[in-house]
């Protein structure tokens, strides 16, 4: 990971997302970010995992994950089970190339380089079983990156 590595973006209310270094990419405003309470994002969001998927149907691997991922990482932030401190995932609009074939992508974002590194396991599993058989199926490949955030950037 660079050291000097940086996102910039408003994650309240991604509408875009740049990322240093020579790539852009454009990402559909979702209004799909959650954080645990009493968050300070200046304080709170130092490090982001970012995950690109590249699925056969991107709108519904973004509804799964909004439907079934995101009310289980707000309870768990809600009662201290993670250190996750915000989560939110987006449809890619553009690049769309062999070089990056990604057509969503979800964040998580952390207080330090540590718990981003952390394996995140939870305490219970709290989906039926067969609930990612069809999330399985969907998906084709990803990949994961963690960034250093240098600015948070808010509306107000």
């Amino acid at each position: 990971m660079p050291g000097r590595s940086a996102i910039k973006g408003r994650w309240e209310n991604m509408g875009g997302c740049e990322i240093l270094f020579g790539k852009v990419i454009y990402l559909h405003n979702l209004d799909n970010h959650i954080q645990a309470a009493n968050v300070n994002p200046e304080e709170d969001f130092k490090f982001v995992e970012i995950s690109y998927h590249h699925t056969k149907k991107a709108w519904w691997h973004i509804r799964f994950q909004e439907n079934t991922v995101k009310p289980v990482i707000q309870k768990f932030m809600d009662e201290g089970k993670t250190v996750i401190k915000g989560w939110g995932n987006s449809l890619v609009i553009s690049p769309n190339s062999k070089a990056f074939p990604y057509n969503s992508y979800s964040y998580e974002l952390f207080s330090s380089v540590g718990d981003a590194l952390k394996i995140r396991k939870f305490d219970s599993r709290p989906f039926p079983q067969g609930t990612f058989e069809e999330f399985n199926e969907n998906y084709i490949s990803g990949e994961t990156r963690i960034y250093r955030i240098i600015k948070v950037v808010s509306a107000n």
